[in-house]
């Protein structure tokens, strides 16, 4: 792709996260703190690594009862250390493989890295479906049709960078 293709796909993406971000900027504030209330505060409090940032962003647009925000904090709460532990096995993984690929390390070994990295991800993932699971269990029907809703755009936003990388030749 040119650089005015590359360029004209990045205002395409730009708007499109943008969209994205108002669909996600529905804060419902009632004052109780946590989920519904001052925004940041909990995400502040429980330093939550990446991945359930999104899922606490995703949540803070349903609207909760206090009952389900406790709920949902007891879950996430739980869910961190191990989900942390999860990212650093993943972070550590890539760095081995990374690093076994750029010094030229042999087959085997950049194939058992990778089978490494592979493994880290797949325990993480697992970690993310149970966090999962166990939310949506705590959620009415139409909550989780809504957070349906908010996950699938969301997943769409993704493709789309991915794309656009793919387009500007700024793969990692």
């Amino acid at each position: 792709m040119n650089k005015r293709g590359c360029k004209a796909a990045m205002i395409v993406a730009l708007a499109v996260l943008v969209v994205a971000g108002l669909a996600f900027a529905d804060w419902r504030p009632t004052g109780g703190g946590g989920f519904a209330g001052e925004p940041g505060r909990f995400a502040m409090r429980h330093r939550c690594p990446d991945q359930l940032m999104m899922l606490r962003l995703i949540l803070h647009t349903l609207d909760l009862t206090d009952e389900q925000r406790e709920l949902i904090e007891e879950i996430l709460d739980e869910a961190r250390p191990d989900m942390e532990a999860a990212q650093e096995a993943v972070a550590e993984a890539s760095t081995v493989l990374r690093e076994a690929v750029m010094q030229g390390a042999d087959e085997d070994t950049i194939r058992a890295a990778a089978s490494a990295l592979g493994d880290a991800i797949g325990d993480q993932a697992v970690l993310k479906a149970r966090t999962m699971a166990s939310i949506k269990a705590v959620l009415t029907e139409e909550q989780l049709a809504e957070l349906e809703e908010l996950l699938a755009r969301r997943a769409e936003v993704d493709r789309l960078l991915v794309r656009l990388r793919q387009l500007c030749g700024v793969m990692d």
